[in-house]
């Protein structure tokens, strides 16, 4: 069986115009690999921040790219070298990336809505997953970010319904379970697939970044290239 671990990056309101792009990525785990990259995300924690708890802080792109929270103590050459660690842990792993990227201009229409877009790319999303399941003959599980709290399910509720849609459409698939949701503090699976969509958007999207970017990609390099890229339109 594979595990799917589902994040996105960039702005799906249309309204955002600072922002072209749009990014659902998919981190493929296979089941049997969960109990390692636990041990190996922990380990890998403990060698950026040796004063930390591993399970005190989360990997998230953002933060490593921006010096923030736990990180802000670290110097951007610092910083550089754990994202790299951290590309080159998924590429021990032999882990795989498929990530969608909407240009948000290009497929925006006047009736459209931030839910219209965000359906497009998960519904294209769940196309590739399906396939690569089918490829390889086997089943599989998606677990995405929780966007909810204690007293809404609202967002959640949103997916559950976009997942529902497609599967009328798909009845012979390979998913076992309607999507799962997950705190991403909790599962580290979730922490790698925020790096992956943090990191294609922030290399995709250069000039909102700057001259980093440049070291960006040297650093991810080795699992980019273990990455399917979906480009909408």
């Amino acid at each position: 069986m594979l595990l799917f671990y589902v994040d996105e990056s960039g702005a799906t309101s249309l309204k955002d115009d600072a922002r072209r792009y749009f990014v659902l990525a998919a981190l493929a785990v296979p089941a049997s690999t969960c109990r390692g990259l636990d041990t190996r995300v922990s380990t890998t924690k403990r060698a950026i921040l040796n004063w930390a708890d591993a399970e005190a802080w989360e990997i998230k792109g953002r933060n490593l790219q921006r010096g923030e929270k736990f990180l802000k103590s670290l110097s951007w050459s610092a910083r550089l070298a754990a994202t790299q660690l951290i590309a080159n842990l998924m590429v021990e792993l032999d882990l795989r990336g498929y990530v969608v990227e909407v240009n948000k201009l290009d497929v925006a229409r006047g009736d459209m809505t931030d839910g219209d877009l965000y359906c497009i790319a998960l519904f294209r999303l769940l196309d590739e997953l399906n396939a690569v399941l089918e490829k390889c003959d086997k089943q599989g599980m998606v677990m995405f970010d929780s966007r909810s709290d204690h007293h809404s399910a609202v967002q959640d509720r949103r997916v559950i319904n976009a997942y529902l849609r497609w599967a009328t459409r798909h009845e012979a698939h390979r998913f076992v379970e309607r999507p799962w949701f997950g705190f991403s503090s909790f599962y580290p699976g979730l922490q790698l697939a925020d790096f992956v969509a943090y990191m294609m958007d922030t290399v995709r999207e250069a000039s909102a970044y700057g001259g980093e970017v440049a070291e960006l990609k040297q650093a991810i390099a080795g699992f980019t290239t273990r990455c399917t890229l979906i480009h909408i339109p």
